[in-house]
């Protein structure tokens, strides 16, 4: 009889932490289920804006003032955007005329710090002759429901004509994710 009672022991026992393990084990289950499954917060599209002003360092040239609007794609909860920024220069400088330029563009948030970094290859001057760009940016992200604002520096160098030029690159703009 004793080891009957010491045997229905050990199997409630046993029973009682099969069961603790099952609930946990679904309850990880549905957490990284529901963590898969993308939602509007986690990733969607992004249509942003912004303007900028640039300098070549050598020579010493004040480049036009630019507007850009970027639409993109935003994964990762907003950390991780990727942007194809339509680039128009404005006739504001002496011997400038208005010109297009495309800018791929990734730009990675960090989370809990208003940090981020841009990395952009691109093609510049498309209507008074193609260049290839390519560079990075950092700046300041301050976002809330889905709107940001940014501000950044960045270098970005020209490659064209067997001349680079490097350009410094101020730019402020905003953001909106949907």
């Amino acid at each position: 009889m004793g080891g009957d009672g010491a045997l229905v022991g050990r199997t409630s026992s046993f029973n009682f932490l099969e069961e603790a393990t099952m609930k946990i084990l679904r309850g990880l289950s549905m957490f990284l289920l529901l963590g898969l499954v993308p939602n509007n917060a986690m990733a969607g599209l992004v249509l942003g804006g912004s303007v900028g002003q640039g300098w070549t360092v050598d020579p010493k040239v004040r480049q036009p003032i630019n507007l850009m609007l970027t639409p993109g794609y935003s994964l990762l909860n907003d950390m991780l955007r990727l942007e194809l920024g339509l680039v128009a220069d404005l006739p504001n400088v002496e011997n400038r005329d208005f010109d297009l330029s495309l800018r791929p563009m990734a730009v990675l948030k960090l989370p809990l710090l208003p940090i981020h970094f841009r990395a952009v290859v691109g093609v510049d001057r498309l209507i008074e002759g193609a260049r290839f760009s390519f560079g990075g940016a950092a700046g300041l992200t301050f976002s809330l429901a889905g709107i940001g604002v940014f501000a950044e520096a960045g270098v970005i160098p020209s490659v064209g004509d067997g001349i680079t030029l490097w350009l410094i690159e101020g730019r402020a703009g905003a953001y909106f994710s949907f």
